[in-house]
């Protein structure tokens, strides 16, 4: 910096008492006091030598301080009066250089006479060109760093040759140098902090974003007093808050920005910085050759490939590092695929996979992580158009693996929950492919999508429940199979009743994609739908349905309110208005967050009807697994029934019905429950007991059978290893023995899945705290439905019972939280293997029976 005033301004001058004035607010860090003290000097030294040295030093002094728009301020000022002094065009390139406006610098040097500056001023020019040029031409900053360095050694500047390596060690972190990253990083833990910003970006390249985010965060408090540095924080505050998938938080840093750029001095290129972190930007781009490559890839996805071919070939970096080699065929790989799609071309899919692995092949260290994971999903689109699937899968599953890795480094659950919900799998993948093949080829490709989503399924819980011995074999279709995919749906919906469909449902980050599907039936859709948005929403539905605050959420409305955001998130609406009239009964398919909502009991538009009083509804683990349990379901009819009922306080036991032995009070104990299991005579098993279900461990949540305490408890796991082969349909009358833990991302496991694996073909079960009155009333209820009807059908009637009142005299509970969280999982058809005749007879006498028990 420039000599101090105090140095050359005798004791005796008038502005010697204000020099001392400046000099001790500057060292208690008092900018206003500094500036006033600057302001009265001037016109004391104007005209004199030192005129050029109080301006200088009034700038620097600014600028050290953190007040860079004032600093701008003033130096204009001052080159008003001193309009040839290079010394000040040099302190206003360092303000330019400060705030980030590499296009200032630029400029700014270009219009120093050089002549005019001594070795130390020339240094300075040289360190803040060289930051500049780091923006895209890495050879040339290299060479003005040197430059600078050797300046400011020869004229024994110390701290100047630190300030220097200072940016060269900020320009490696830029580029992802790992050792530059790793040197930085090893002094975290220093306070204060030396650089912050250096410090934030050493984070980030280490993919610890939530962390260099509240390094960001505290600076840019420090900082709000200056708009210039405030604006690049924020700025690179909303990009981490992208990253980390916190989009309302990044929402409203976008709306603070607009503000700044309001009043920045170049609102134009504020804008644009917004445009770039408001579009929803999913890697970060901190240099002008990032900014440009983007807006390559900008003009890629909008088709204006022309343009997009005319500008991509001369930003191609030579020489250049990993990063931009990784970038820029990055971009190179996303235009061909473009061009392949505007004709069809295959050479231009190779050409893009080339491309794809040049980037993936220098991307091998942490920093460039980001940039990995896209050009493997990229390169697993192109595998998947080259009907590749074994390729396309394994880059996507890889492409997962890395995100899943960069949330692991994150500091909260929240963000790192948020961050995995936001990451789509290669079962994503495929079934956003398979959506796209139908926008383009029509309904020729439709039933790929039903192929897609039936792949999603089932991978981790298929060969449990349904083990080889059942003779499973599910070989789908690739991507491309039109013929077979249609082939396939037909096969496995060939039986089902005209009144049958089946409905899958798959959830992916941004969309929930829907295929209802049944003899000569199919239809598919997709809608719009955040996977966080979606789970935040399923988790407070949820949290209503806990025993302490169902009976309030009722009252307040809130339960109600949370299944009708479901329902219009999911797309309930367009499900309503497409199933034609035929369709009564819909068998679910749904993994994820999507297996925890109680479908039946969405609402249905304009009417007060529930999906649930319009169809009857069962879940299936998937579609493959329908043909099985149908088949071992029609092995184990019969009306053959055996009640398990431990005492239970406050739960009124009722009549047995025909055929039904119990094993009650004492009796009641998992060893008598696996032997009569064992005898394979009974033909429904049905457990009236309370359950407790640990959403901390679920592995342990449990039934309480006799005797009271851990000696009676009965978990999924002791389930599952009895002999449930003889069963047709297994009833868990507990309240929440439907609940589960997830096996991998998708599937789910617990009572229902330990249920069938042990041997049922249906198990009903709870979703939530199932009140004991209205449980009685279902489950009695369908027990004598299911003697006559299927067992879909007799569980939607039971329901419609409870709807409606019955027993007369009784308080109505048509509320669904009383009903819908009773759920039919497995096969839906008969229970009884009582002839068409004996049903009709059944039928009618539980008509009669009905209508005495009815009547005044």
């Amino acid at each position: 910096m420039s000599t101090s005033p105090s140095t050359v301004i005798d004791l005796h001058h008038p502005a010697a008492a204000l020099v001392a004035r400046a000099d001790e607010a500057f060292a208690n860090g008092d900018f206003q006091a500094v500036d006033d003290a600057y302001e009265a000097i001037v016109p004391l030294v104007a005209g004199t030598a030192t005129a050029t040295a109080v301006a200088a030093d009034h700038v620097a002094r600014l600028l050290t301080l953190g007040y860079p728009t004032r600093a701008l301020e003033r130096c204009e000022e001052h080159l008003t009066r001193h309009p040839e002094q290079a010394v000040l065009r040099v302190l206003l390139a360092e303000i330019a250089s400060s705030t980030g406006d590499h296009e200032r610098v630029r400029s700014e040097a270009k219009a120093i006479r050089r002549s005019q500056l001594d070795d130390e001023n020339q240094a300075r020019l040289l360190r803040v060109e060289g930051l500049a040029a780091a923006d895209d031409d890495g050879p040339a900053a290299a060479e003005l760093f040197a430059g600078a360095s050797r300046l400011f050694a020869a004229a024994g500047n110390a701290a100047g040759v630190a300030s220097v390596e200072r940016a060269r060690e900020l320009v490696a972190i830029r580029h992802g140098d790992t050792d530059a990253v790793s040197r930085v990083l090893a002094s975290e833990g220093a306070r204060p902090v030396p650089d912050p910003v250096r410090l934030a970006l050493a984070l980030k390249r280490d993919l610890r974003y939530e962390e260099a985010l509240g390094v960001l965060r505290q600076e840019a408090g420090n900082r709000s007093h200056d708009h210039a540095l405030l604006f690049p924080l924020l700025h690179e505050c909303a990009v981490l808050l992208r990253l980390t998938r916190q989009d309302e938080e990044a929402r409203r840093v976008v709306e603070r920005l607009e503000e700044l750029a309001a009043t920045a001095r170049e609102p134009a290129a504020a804008r644009e910085a917004i445009a770039l972190v408001s579009g929803g930007v999913q890697t970060s781009w901190d240099r002008r050759f990032d900014r440009r490559l983007h807006c390559v890839r900008q003009l890629v996805r909008r088709g204006r490939i022309a343009d997009a071919e005319k500008l991509l070939p001369e930003l191609r970096p030579t020489p250049s590092s990993d990063r931009e080699t990784a970038l820029w065929h990055l971009a190179a790989g996303e235009l061909d695929q473009a061009r392949h799609q505007q004709t069809g071309r295959q050479e231009f899919l190779t050409e893009a996979a080339h491309r794809f692995r040049v980037t993936i092949r220098c991307t091998d260290s942490v920093p460039l992580h980001e940039v990995r994971q896209l050009a493997l999903r990229l390169l697993g689109r192109v595998h998947a158009r080259l009907d590749d699937a074994e390729r396309a899968s394994a880059c996507w599953a890889e492409a997962h693996r890395i995100e899943e890795h960069i949330a692991e480094r994150q500091v909260s659950d929240d963000v790192r929950i948020r961050m995995l919900l936001a990451a789509p799998d290669e079962h994503d993948e495929r079934i956003r492919a398979a959506a796209e093949l139908v926008a383009e080829r029509g309904p020729e490709a439709a039933a790929g999508v039903a192929v897609a989503i039936e792949a999603a399924r089932g991978t981790s819980i298929l060969g449990a429940v349904l083990p080889a011995s059942a003779g499973v074999v599910r070989s789908l279709p690739t991507l491309t199979d039109f013929d077979g995919a249609w082939r396939w749906l037909s096969r496995t919906t060939r039986d089902l009743a005209r009144s049958q469909a089946v409905w899958l449902l798959h959830s992916t980050p941004n969309r929930v994609y829907h295929a209802i599907a049944g003899r000569d039936l199919l239809l598919q859709f997709s809608t719009e739908a955040r996977a966080i948005e979606l789970s935040d929403a399923v988790g407070s539905l949820l949290a209503y349905c806990s025993e302490a605050f169902l009976p309030g959420s009722i009252e307040s409305g809130e339960f109600e309110e949370a299944l009708a955001r479901i329902g219009d998130l999911i797309g309930v609406p367009k499900v309503v208005e497409i199933v034609p009239p035929h369709v009564e009964r819909i068998a679910v398919v749904a993994g994820g967050v999507l297996s925890d909502i109680p479908l039946s009991a969405m609402p249905v538009p304009g009417t007060a009807e529930r999906l649930g009083h319009r169809f009857a509804m069962s879940d299936l683990p998937c579609l493959s697994a329908r043909d099985p349990l149908r088949r071992r379901a029609y092995g184990q009819r019969g009306d053959r029934t055996l009640r398990i009922r431990p005492p239970v306080p406050g739960l009124a036991r009722t009549r047995l019905p025909p055929r039904c032995e119990s094993l009650d009070d004492a009796d009641a104990t998992a060893v008598r429950l696996r032997k009569a299991a064992g005898n394979r005579i009974h033909h429904r098993i049905r457990i009236d007991a309370h359950g407790a279900h640990d959403p901390t461990t679920p592995a342990r949540s449990w039934l309480q059978l006799s005797p009271e305490g851990a000696g009676g408890r009965l978990y999924a796991e002791d389930l599952r290893t009895m002999d449930l082969g003889s069963c047709a349909t297994l009833v868990l009358g507990a309240c929440e023995s439907g609940m589960a833990r997830r096996r991998g991302r998708d599937e789910r496991a617990g009572f229902v899945r330990a249920g069938l694996q042990a041997g049922a073909s249906t198990v009903v079960a709870a979703r939530w705290d199932a009140q004991g009155h209205a449980a009685t009333e279902v489950l009695d209820r369908f027990e004598r439905y299911a003697r006559y009807l299927p067992r879909d059908v007799a569980l939607q009637r039971a329901q419609l019972d409870l709807c409606r009142g019955a027993p007369a005299g009784e308080t109505t509970l048509d509320h669904p939280a009383h009903w819908a969280c009773w759920t039919l999982y497995g096969d839906p058809g008969l229970e009884t293997a009582a002839g068409p005749i004996r049903r009709f007879a059944r039928r009618i006498l539980d008509a009669v029976r009905s209508r005495d028990t009815d009547a005044p």
